[in-house]
């Protein structure tokens, strides 16, 4: 029997659960309903939590979404 993985979202959680499914050789695919990665910790994501005074990752994570997008 083959399983069917669907990972949602792509946060912190995500990039740390793809890696372990990788290792372990199964395949899955993912959906995230914002434009590139960073989930909560993405200010610019709409209906965020995170405001940009406490993050301080404004570049890391559009770095991120740069290198994604490649």
């Amino acid at each position: 029997m083959s399983a069917q993985i669907l990972v949602i979202g792509a946060g912190p959680a995500r990039s740390a659960i793809a890696r372990a499914l990788r290792e372990r050789g199964l395949a899955y695919d993912h959906v995230e309903r914002n434009a590139g990665p960073g989930g909560v910790w993405d200010i610019d994501a709409p209906g965020t939590p995170m405001y940009e005074s406490v993050s301080g990752r404004r570049g890391a994570v559009s770095g991120a979404r740069r290198r994604l997008e490649r």
